[in-house]
């Protein structure tokens, strides 16, 4: 199975690539209760980040994960072990949830407003829905997240070009270095301890990772 996957260093190689559209190498990357990994990525994006991919996923039962990026904790309490585990993550493509460094990605109820979810859902244009990317006959979408440190962790999300959901999260601690990324599964350890539950079913294609929002 083959898909694109890019890292940009500079502008310019991802415009040179052109516009992206699902299916056309003949190939798609398939998940089904798995993931890719790659450990040790040293020249992940730090203070701006855009991650696009097309997505196919007809899955209602599952909350899974696009991706995720784990700091290789040292961290003496759990709760911030589970927070750097959590160093990026996209999440559940049934209500759309793009996350850095929280320990919760939701939670429910959240009162004190402590999830992900809640710096949507109660930000000024609040909204409990963001955006929804399962269908039934697997029809294909364009994913699109961005996250920028200088906008006070201003992260968008956007379906087919669309803005579909902001919030400003206040987390604008650089991504480190040296990470752990995993496109279809979220990581309970650097790595691995994944939870079938989360895990993604569906197609990806064409994945891209920018350094600018």
């Amino acid at each position: 199975l083959l898909a694109v996957f890019l890292l940009c260093t500079q502008l310019r190689i991802c415009q040179a690539a052109g516009a992206s559209k699902p299916g056309g190498a003949g190939h798609a990357l398939l998940f089904d209760d798995h993931v890719l990994l790659k450990t040790d990525f040293k020249n992940f994006p730090s203070t701006a980040l855009t991650f696009e991919a097309w997505i196919s996923t007809s899955d209602f039962c599952h909350s899974g994960t696009i991706m995720s990026y784990a700091k290789n904790s040292r961290a003496k309490e759990e709760s911030q072990r589970i927070a750097d585990y959590n160093h990026f993550v996209i999440f559940d493509p049934r209500n759309l949830l793009a996350c850095h460094d929280y320990e919760y990605i939701d939670l429910v109820p959240d009162i004190s407003g402590e999830s992900c979810h809640a710096a949507y859902s109660q930000g000024p244009k609040g909204s409990a829905t963001t955006a929804n990317f399962v269908e039934r006959g697997g029809d294909w979408h364009h994913l699109a997240v961005t996250w920028d440190s200088k906008e006070d962790g201003l992260t968008n999300i956007y379906m087919d070009g669309l803005l579909m959901a902001s919030a400003v999260t206040h987390r604008t601690d650089p991504l480190v270095p040296d990470g752990a990324f995993m496109l279809g599964g979220e990581q309970d350890c650097f790595g691995g301890c994944t939870d079938p539950n989360q895990g993604f079913h569906g197609k990806m294609d064409e994945v891209r990772i920018w350094r600018t929002a």
